[in-house]
């Protein structure tokens, strides 16, 4: 007789209500628990996988003051229950421009059919209500996209719902910080690809301050002394360096790098 096929599935066992809609891994999970530590025994469980039928998708995000930042989030959970699936996470390091710490917001939403008036919700949470932004909607095909930039030309905020094959570009721009204002109305097509390459994004070096490559050469490059000294202006201007200290090989590795591309001083 035929054996019924078997595979395995993956959920992100951290992310409960507080991050996503419904009660999370728990609720489908087994009850059993060890009986000396009573840990629970969230390791396995039979699953039957359906297709979620949410036509309707959104995907918001923006950066905000740090405090502004979790209030946003608590306020967005308000929403969870009005679509068929939601999620609302933070991103990057609370990292400070022009004197105040900023944060991102990421939210994301699907659902059988549109819900405008939670458009209008988020569009004011998000502070894309109004002034100097890009809007297109089309409320008959259920079409919306809005951007805001900054005054430096990158992005501080988008919405896009409905058609969302742009979310990852997008994102990648509003995230890194790269320009976007000569992309201008280009910002608002429904296009999974940017309409010009966007640049690679530089890797991280130091995961615990998410300081990437490039700003450390960049740094360097203006930095003037011997190893020990070029490490330390690193660790002071990035703090590269100074939590876990997993990075040191790499930064060490930079330093001697950047060394070895400038030219030698000759003594007179």
């Amino acid at each position: 007789c035929a054996l019924p096929i078997s595979a395995q599935a993956f959920i992100a066992m951290h992310w409960g209500s507080e991050y996503v809609a419904g009660e999370g891994v728990n609720v489908l999970t087994t009850s059993v628990t060890c009986p000396q530590s009573r840990q629970p025994e969230l390791k396995h469980t039979a699953v039957r996988l359906e297709a979620a039928e949410l036509p309707w998708q959104l995907v918001a995000a923006a950066w905000l003051p740090a405090d502004q930042a979790f209030v946003l989030r608590e306020r967005l959970r308000g929403s969870f229950g009005r679509l068929g699936y939601a999620s609302c996470v933070p991103f990057g390091r609370e990292q400070s421009v022009q004197g105040t710490a900023r944060l991102g917001v990421l939210f994301r939403g699907a659902a059988a059919s549109p819900d405008l008036a939670l458009l209008a919700e988020l569009e004011a949470a998000l502070q894309l209500a109004g002034g100097p932004v890009l809007r297109y909607a089309d409320a008959r095909a259920a079409q919306h996209r809005t951007m805001r930039l900054q005054a430096d030309g990158t992005l501080q905020a988008f919405l896009l719902a409905g058609d969302v094959a742009a979310q990852g570009w997008v994102l990648d721009l509003l995230q890194q910080g790269q320009p976007a204002a000569a992309f201008g109305r280009a910002l608002l097509a429904a296009r999974a690809q940017p309409p010009q390459p966007l640049p690679p994004r530089s890797p991280q070096v130091c995961a615990c301050h998410d300081v990437s490559e490039a700003r450390i050469l960049q740094v360097l490059a203006a930095s003037a002394g011997g190893p020990d000294q070029r490490l330390q202006a690193l660790q002071q201007q990035l703090r590269c360096g100074t939590q876990c200290g997993s990075c040191l090989p790499a930064l060490r590795g930079l330093v001697q790098r950047q060394a070895a591309l400038e030219p030698a001083v000759g003594t007179v």
